[in-house]
C-alpha cells in the first residue's frame, strides 16, 4: 500500500467513525507493524497516538 492509498483509507475512516475508534485502529497498525518491523519506530508511535487517545475522549 502507498501513502496515496494509505491516505484514502484513512479519509474514509473518518468519514465513517469518530477520530477515537480511528485512533485506536492504527495503534493496531502500529502493533502489527511493529512485530513485523521492530527498528522502524513503530511502538513509539503507538505509544504517542495512544497518549492523546484520553484528551480527545472527553
Amino acid at each position: 500500500m502507498d501513502t496515496t492509498q494509505l491516505n484514502d483509507v484513512i479519509a474514509t475512516l473518518i468519514n465513517h467513525y469518530s477520530i477515537a475508534e480511528v485512533l485506536n485502529e492504527i495503534i493496531k497498525v502500529c502493533e502489527i507493524a511493529n512485530a513485523n518491523n521492530p527498528g522502524f519506530g513503530w511502538d513509539s508511535d503507538r505509544e504517542a497516538i495512544a497518549g492523546i487517545l484520553p484528551v480527545i475522549k472527553n
